[in-house]
């Protein structure tokens, strides 16, 4: 989606600080951290809302899920780490975020 950051990053259209990357997914460090740690992990395929999921993406979000676990492993933050998905509907903002209290990956 032209108007989705998220794709814009995938897209190298907008620059980030990228900590990892796959054939389905990204992860970089927020530019606005709201902890010590907070790295986003998005998947590639531009994904509007939860609801828009599809049984097939059950693949990916297993992947993004793993990625996260890896990552934080790699951060030093491995642990009780949580998963959200804040969505903002005026950008078609699609992403999944593994948070976990004081530190965010």
């Amino acid at each position: 989606m032209s108007d989705c950051l998220f794709c814009k990053v995938v897209n190298g259209e907008i620059e980030a600080d990228i900590v990892a990357d796959d054939d389905a997914w990204t992860a970089f460090r927020d530019i606005n951290p709201q902890a010590p740690t907070h790295i986003l992990v998005i998947p590639k395929k531009h994904i509007a809302t939860v609801n828009d999921l599809r049984a097939e993406d059950g693949v990916l979000v297993g992947e993004l899920v793993r990625a996260a676990g890896k990552i934080a492993n790699d951060e030093g933050i491995a642990g009780a780490i949580g998963f959200s998905h804040p969505f903002a509907p005026a950008r078609r903002q699609a992403i999944l975020l593994a948070s976990r209290i004081g530190r965010l990956i």
